[in-house]
């Protein structure tokens, strides 16, 4: 071992340091045990120490029977002393063994302390886990068993049916989630593709008209239902549904579907003088027909004002937005009826004549004037009428003259009638 002072190796035997001569350390610094070693070696040392004493005055009466007694009996005790130094140290090699038995005895019990202490805490712990765990298991069932019924559950296994083409699996499962939330539009929007799959557009449509029907003011199954009109290329149908919409909220939450139909600016139907037709429709495309069909994007684009001639004009216009949606077509007749001259002025004025006289009309721009002998009423079609191109001669004897004027469209005057008597005196 080495010295706990310098360092130095001691033999084993040894009591003492060769080297410091410090005492050598045998027992730990500190033993339950050693204040009872400690007791004990004293008191060996102690009763030594007294047969020492008695050795040495018994030593002191026999020193003076001579020098040869006295050099054995100083071999005598050293021989003592050394043999009592290995009896002490023998005993305080006992005495460590003794202490470093009783030490691992008590190391053992306090190492067994320990493991049981250990045993239990593991025991706690276990049982702590098999908690934890078990608590972790039911959260995670219910999650499992919430998210199952849920509309996401109902949802997810619907698509993945649809995907599947299992159709019937996905009807219920979409039915299912509209059930557990009707005011989310994914379940009609699958439920719809289902029937779009099975090549049933009309019972798909019929989910959103059944929807809006049940809730006319969410304006995300709206949106849902114009998507799918817009993507089945059914646009037409989407400014009708809007218009049945009875609120404002839903025409103010889908702006991109919503197209005004067009502003006529001629507000009357009828007009004595040619009109110019102004549309508009807050920046949109406008398109109109005239011959009373229905307008579509292959119809005239409006560009500039439409002219309103004479007779009856019928102007059909649609407006289309940017994103293709047309608003609802509109349709207005204007009757323009140009005035009419009134009877046609003849001269002379009715009476009797003598000498030749000259008949003459006055004939308004823009009309052609007709006349006939001896009838009172006819038109410019009747075989009695003759055009007017100029003064006739008025026709011997007992006359009746009758005109009338006829405009660009074929509308007749009223009819001027003359009675004339001609009697050429010589």
């Amino acid at each position: 071992m080495k010295c706990k002072y310098c360092g130095a190796i001691i033999p084993d035997g040894v009591m003492y340091c060769e080297v410091c001569g410090k005492e050598v350390q045998i027992v730990p610094d500190y033993n339950p045990l050693e204040d009872v070693l400690t007791a004990h070696v004293k008191g060996s040392v102690y009763e030594q120490e007294q047969r020492r004493n008695t050795y040495y005055d018994n030593t002191r009466v026999y020193a003076r029977q001579g020098s040869g007694y006295i050099a054995r009996q100083r071999a005598l005790r050293e021989q003592r002393e050394r043999e009592e130094k290995e009896r002490q140290r023998a005993m305080a090699l006992r005495s460590a063994e003794n202490m470093r038995t009783e030490n691992a005895g008590l190391q053992k019990e306090s190492r067994l302390r320990k493991e049981k202490r250990r045993a239990r805490q593991q025991a706690k712990r276990k049982k702590r886990m098999i908690f934890i765990s078990a608590a972790i298991a039911a959260v995670t069932l219910t999650a499992f068993l919430l998210y199952y019924n849920s509309y996401t559950g109902y949802m997810q296994r619907a698509n993945r049916a649809l995907n599947s083409s299992e159709y019937e699996e996905a009807i219920i499962r979409f039915e299912k989630a509209i059930h557990k939330n009707e005011k989310r539009p994914e379940a009609y929007t699958g439920l719809a593709n289902v029937y779009l799959a099975k090549d049933d557009e009309s019972e798909a449509e019929e989910v959103f008209k059944d929807a809006v029907e049940r809730q006319p003011d969410n304006a995300q199954i709206y949106k849902a239902f114009l998507a799918f009109l817009e993507n089945t290329k059914q646009p037409k149908k989407i400014p009708v549904i809007l218009d049945e919409c009875g609120y404002d909220s839903v025409l103010e939450a889908l702006p991109e579907y919503y197209c005004s139909a067009p502003i006529y600016s001629l507000d009357k139907n009828s007009y004595d003088e040619v009109q110019e037709l102004a549309l508009d429709s807050d920046g949109n495309t406008i398109y109109y027909t005239l011959d009373g069909s229905e307008p579509t994007t292959s119809s005239t684009k409006y560009s500039e004002p439409i002219q309103i001639g004479e007779g009856e004009t019928t102007v059909n216009a649609v407006a289309v937005n940017k994103r293709g949606i047309p608003s609802l077509s509109l349709s207005r007749t204007y009757t323009v009826e140009l005035p009419v001259e009134d009877a046609p002025a003849v001269k002379p004025s009715s009476g009797r004549y003598t000498k030749p006289t000259q008949i003459s009309m006055i004939v308004p721009e823009g009309y052609e004037a007709y006349y006939a002998l001896n009838v009172t009423e006819f038109t410019k079609d009747s075989p009695e009428a003759v055009k007017y191109t100029g003064p006739i001669d008025m026709p011997e004897g007992n006359t009746i003259f009758s005109a009338i004027l006829v405009n660009s469209r074929g509308k007749a005057s009223d009819i001027t009638i003359r009675n004339y008597e001609l009697q050429i005196i010589q």
